[in-house]
């Protein structure tokens, strides 16, 4: 009778009067190497981002008959991890890079997804493959991480690390310290999935709460995060005592109208009244204080030649020769009014005993000496006198202007 081969490992089954002095061979073959080999062996196949289907050989060493199958390789999507449609337990590690899913499943019937990163049991009963540990009869315990894609039900979870999930459904559920994660839930959900502390602290109208204007509660206490008033006014009144400076207030009851107000580190604010008119806020070296203005002070100064070119100036712009005598000056900046400042000099080289007084038109008389003009604020002509018989006269020139 010829030798034939069993359907799920491919052992070969010798026949009645089969093999005359060989069969011994055959026999260590298929104890010592196959049997070996579907019991212990492990296999490492390439997958190469494509359907990889495992070899299958009749009484020889093959991928298919190996008790642990390790798929590595790099795959851009899901790929098929094909072994015969026989009975048969595998351990199949899914170690491919690119982070994607492989499927365990024959040329037909259904399979089983093994994530990246994962090793699974899988068994197939001749027509479909299966996941090879679905549950356990008595206590599980893992002392690493566990990470459930799909649910996960049981009557009852101690959690003493952290629990990470996106639907909890529990009727009992006790947690013994850690951290339990849970999903912030829209505004409008109106379900028993449990709320996070992030929408308990953003979404309070949502919990049916009311907003903090419509709260009728004595006393509403706020222990920190942020008053916001969005797009509308927020007002807060009624308050028995000033909000503190350390909380964003001023420490002070009303503050009279047009004072000044002066920083005081955490203590309440302290106001500057305005004083009379013309004060002015000077400091004293350790505050402000309000303060009659300082005295006349120089606002500006010219040294000219002759022709009315300047030689040296401040706040002088321009200084025009109009006419004999008659210099044009243009403040930069203007003298605070138009009556509000008056000038001073000296004739620059003179010999005279007598030498020269300085004059200035005023606002009403410009016409009244050729090439003069009216005083402004921002405008004069000098006019550069003899002392000795009133006649005007060229010749450099120093002022200073006062206000």
């Amino acid at each position: 009778m010829a030798s034939t081969y069993s359907t799920s490992l491919k052992i070969t089954l010798i026949g009645d009067g089969d093999q005359a002095g060989i069969w011994g061979q055959t026999t260590n073959t298929n104890l010592g190497t196959l049997l070996e080999q579907a019991i212990t062996g492990v296999v490492s196949i390439n997958m190469a981002d494509a359907n990889y289907t495992l070899t299958s050989f009749n009484g020889v060493v093959d991928e298919a008959r190996n008790a642990v199958i390790v798929a590595t390789g790099a795959n851009n999507a899901v790929r098929d991890l094909i072994p015969p449609v026989v009975e048969k337990l595998y351990t199949i590690s899914n170690q491919t890079t690119g982070g994607y899913a492989i499927r365990v499943i024959g040329t037909s019937g259904t399979g089983v997804t093994i994530p990246n990163g994962v090793t699974a049991l899988v068994y197939c009963n001749g027509t479909n493959f299966y996941s090879g540990l679905s549950g356990s009869a008595g206590n599980f315990s893992v002392a690493g991480d566990i990470t459930a894609t799909g649910n996960a039900a049981a009557n009852n979870v101690t959690v003493t690390n952290t629990l990470s999930a996106t639907n909890i459904v529990s009727s009992n559920a006790t947690f013994v310290g850690g951290t339990v994660n849970v999903p912030t839930v829209a505004n409008s959900s109106n379900t028993t999935v449990a709320a996070s502390t992030a929408f308990v602290k953003n979404n309070i109208t949502a919990l049916g709460l009311g907003t903090m204007s419509t709260q009728n509660a004595n006393a509403v206490a706020i222990t920190g995060g942020t008053i916001n008033g969005n797009s509308a006014a927020l007002t807060i009144s009624g308050l028995v005592t000033p909000l503190a400076v350390v909380d964003g207030g001023t420490g002070s009851g009303p503050l009279s109208a047009n004072y000044v107000l002066l920083g005081n580190g955490y203590s309440p604010v302290q106001a500057v009244a305005p004083g009379t008119t013309g004060n002015v806020l000077t400091s004293n070296g350790s505050t402000w204080v309000s303060s009659a203005g300082a005295a006349a002070t120089i606002r500006a100064w010219l040294n000219t030649d002759a022709d009315g070119t300047i030689l040296d100036s401040y706040n002088i712009t321009s200084c025009t020769k109009a006419n004999t005598g008659l210099y044009n000056i243009v403040f930069t900046n203007a003298m605070p009014s138009v009556n509000g400042y008056t000038i001073s000099g000296m004739g620059r080289g003179d010999n005279r005993g007598g030498g020269y007084t300085f004059g200035i038109i005023g606002e009403d008389r410009g016409g009244n000496i050729s090439g003069g003009s009216a005083r402004t604020a921002s405008t004069v002509t000098v006019l550069r006198v003899r002392t000795d018989n009133g006649a005007f006269e060229d010749g450099p020139f120093m002022i200073q202007v006062v206000a």
